[in-house]
């Protein structure tokens, strides 16, 4: 009988071995069987030759996973035969013991778990193969039972016995390791026993790893906050939200508002005629958004790395109390439009962009709140109250619903996308992931690096194989890259649940300008392109949601309302963008290209970028 080293054992056919020494005091089956006879002492041996061998034969398929034996010195295979669904031979392991006349004792696991009808010790040097003894060690890990069944995969171990948990699986604690560890623990794992954090992730601190409390940050919370914050500082970074300066600064700002306020009063009160002049000059300047001039608005303000700015200028803004005039522009005709782009300067557009209206048209109150603040990584970049992504947390009390990315118009569809917020720490990681399986999209098309000239703009928020990010597993299952564009499929599990989505990174764009090669975005753009019964959202990203990622909306916007209509209107598709998230098509280089790459596509078939 083949037995386990706890006495169970296993019957067999047959015992066979490629020779037997001369004179053996016993039949053939019975002088091979002494291999399995639970007595070390006593061995089995062949002649002196090449390729000698021992087989058992089982008498129904068995499960071979981990097993010991006791041999001589040599070079030995062992491998387990099959003979369902075809006859096959598979390799369990190679083995070498060094001495010919020591006995060692050899633990060994297969590479995988096997279903075998016999199992081959083959010595594969010239030698006699003598075996004392073989047993049974048991399954391999992550397996349990005579049978080999798979421990729970809440385990990460499990009894080889009974398959009772003997440490659970990453993020899980608790005696049937059924519950979920604390989300903001660092390496997402906790105190099997109590499920307390055994580390945090920076802004968060405690057993149950709560964010850090006003005036503190970093690791453990263990930094206080500078003195040149008002009141509170980043949880992760320390940035203040609102440097006593600032709040000195806008102090003086409301006081000479109050003046300014206060003189034109008085105008008011000296003749109609002055305040009908006024009051009109006022409005030209909303209508042209003078305060756009030179880099377009908000290329004046370098996109900061601080989370939150109470200062902002929009602050104080509840309705929607800001004029906001639609520039109507006819569309132009398909055919025209390539040579209309070919007339049109740099300086001439240009020109057109700034006259575009890029004033604020609703209010964004759920981004200014105090436990939303540093969830915005650049300030005066918030998502529109009205049309934001809401996330359900119920299951995760600790965040809010809140995530920086808003729901976005095609032109035939509504909510045809997602302008995103790219990740840019374990927090947004994880409400980015939520947004993902909370919305069901079905794609995510990132247009940024993750560092451009020296700094992070977009942290990788997805695993290199697999991982679990919240409550989401996260797999990646296929990598593809072509010449600027990075094709990634991952399959998303939560619960029972599994989906997969596309991932299409696109490489070859900068911030504030346009894509070095046109080519190669028009192939991003038919790359991601679905079926018209897809109605499910994509989620566009850049860094901070607006400027590459408006473009690129806008050129899917248009190439729908050139299919649809036979016609097109640039200024009109980023008036209406700008009114579902702030300054969508960021700069006059991105305006340029917008046209270029719309005239390449609606006049020429794309070149396929190839390696």
């Amino acid at each position: 009988m083949l037995c386990y080293k706890d006495i169970t054992c296993i019957a067999y056919k047959n015992v066979t071995q490629s020779s037997y020494p001369d004179g053996i005091p016993v039949s053939e089956q019975e002088y091979a069987a002494r291999a399995i006879d639970g007595d070390q002492f006593v061995f089995t041996q062949t002649k002196h030759e090449n390729q000698s061998y021992w087989t058992i034969t089982f008498q129904r398929p068995t499960i071979i996973s981990c097993f010991s034996m006791f041999i001589y010195g040599g070079l030995y295979n062992v491998s387990v035969n099959l003979s369902h669904p075809y006859l096959r031979e598979e390799l369990c392991e190679q083995l070498q013991a060094v001495s010919p006349i020591t006995r060692y004792r050899i633990g060994v696991c297969c590479k995988h778990q096997m279903v075998a009808d016999s199992l081959t010790v083959l010595r594969t040097d010239p030698g006699a193969l003598k075996i004392n003894e073989i047993y049974l060690d048991g399954c391999c890990r992550g397996f349990y039972g005579l049978s080999c069944m798979e421990c729970n995969k809440s385990c990460s171990t499990c009894d080889a016995a009974n398959g009772k948990c003997l440490s659970c699986a990453k993020s899980l604690y608790g005696e049937k390791c059924d519950k979920r560890c604390p989300y903001n623990c660092s390496d997402d794992q906790c105190d099997r026993n109590t499920g307390n954090c055994r580390g945090c992730h920076y802004g968060f601190d405690g057993p149950n790893c709560q964010p850090c409390e006003n005036g503190k940050y970093g690791s453990n919370c263990s930094e206080f906050c500078s003195n040149h914050c008002l009141e509170h500082c980043d949880a992760h970074t320390g940035a203040c939200h609102e440097s006593r300066y600032e709040a000195f600064r806008q102090k003086l700002l409301n006081e000479k508002t109050a003046i300014i306020f206060g003189a034109v009063i008085l105008f008011l009160l000296l003749g109609a005629i002055v305040i009908l002049v006024k009051r009109t000059h006022c409005l030209q300047e909303v209508l042209t958004c003078s305060k756009c001039e030179g880099q377009d608005v908000y290329q004046i303000i370098e996109l900061q790395e601080s989370v939150g700015d109470s200062t902002n200028e929009y602050d104080d803004l509840y309705e929607n109390t800001v004029p906001y005039v639609n520039i109507i522009k006819e569309g132009v005709p398909v055919a025209d439009f390539g040579e209309m782009v070919k007339k049109k300067t740099l300086s001439v557009l240009k020109s057109e962009f700034k006259d575009i209206s890029c004033a604020v048209t609703d209010t964004f109150q759920n981004a200014l709140q105090d436990e939303n603040r540093r969830k915005n990584r650049y300030k005066r970049i918030y998502p529109y109250d009205y049309n934001r992504v809401k996330l359900d947390m119920v299951h995760m009390p600790e965040y809010t619903d809140y995530v920086n990315a808003s729901y976005i118009h095609g032109f035939i569809r509504e909510n045809k996308y997602i302008a995103a917020q790219g990740p840019f720490n374990h927090e947004t990681t994880l409400l980015f992931w939520e947004m993902v399986w909370q919305s069901d999209c079905s794609k995510i098309v990132m247009l940024t690096n993750t560092r451009e000239q020296h700094r992070t703009l977009c942290v990788e928020y997805w695993p290199e194989n697999e991982d679990r990010i919240g409550r989401i597993k996260i797999k990646l299952e296929k990598y593809r890259r072509l010449p600027l564009i990075i094709i990634r499929t991952f399959v998303l599990q939560k619960g029972n649940e599994l989906r997969k989505i596309k991932h299409y990174q696109f490489t070859g764009w900068l911030q504030k300008s346009g894509p070095s090669n046109v080519n190669a975005f028009l192939q991003l753009y038919n790359l991601t392109q679905g079926r018209e019964e897809d109605t499910r959202p994509i989620i566009v990203h850049c860094s901070a949601g607006i400027g590459r990622t408006g473009t690129y909306i806008a050129f899917d916007c248009l190439m729908d309302e050139a299919n649809e209509t036979g016609q097109l209107s640039v200024v009109n598709c980023i008036l209406k963008l700008r009114q579902q998230r702030p300054l969508m098509v960021q700069t006059s280089d991105e305006y340029h290209f917008l046209h270029k790459a719309l005239a390449e596509n609606l006049t020429h078939v794309y070149a396929e970028v190839v390696a």
